[in-house]
């Protein structure tokens, strides 16, 4: 990012595999991501809109309330702003389910 100023890296220091950003040096600027939930797989940067993609299991239900039993096993696309301004990453998969191979498109407008 910025670069080669700053590097998105994944750490379970919570616990729980997130995103952070890094400066070049190694100090952590920044989480990305956060909650009793994990990142699974970065997938993409699209630093010209802003956005790192990654795979994870839902931080909640689909309803907002608390996760039920078996919901960890489901596995969606997410994306989440470079700066950190996101109050929690926005779900891109629609369908409940266990995805995988997820491709995206070079300019990240699509995904299959």
């Amino acid at each position: 990012l910025r670069g080669g100023e700053e590097l998105v890296w994944a750490s379970e220091r919570t616990g729980w595999r997130h995103l952070y950003v890094h400066s070049a040096d190694g100090a952590c600027l920044r989480a990305l991501t956060s909650g009793e939930w994990c990142v699974e797989e970065l997938l993409s940067v699209d630093e010209e809109r802003g956005h790192v993609y990654f795979m994870g299991n839902p931080r909640a239900a689909p309803d907002g309330g608390p996760l039920a039993a078996g919901e960890y096993t489901e596995r969606h696309l997410y994306r989440v702003r470079c700066d950190g301004s996101d109050p929690s990453p926005e779900r891109l998969t629609a369908q409940a389910g266990l995805h995988s191979g997820i491709a995206l498109s070079h300019d990240h407008s699509a995904f299959m």
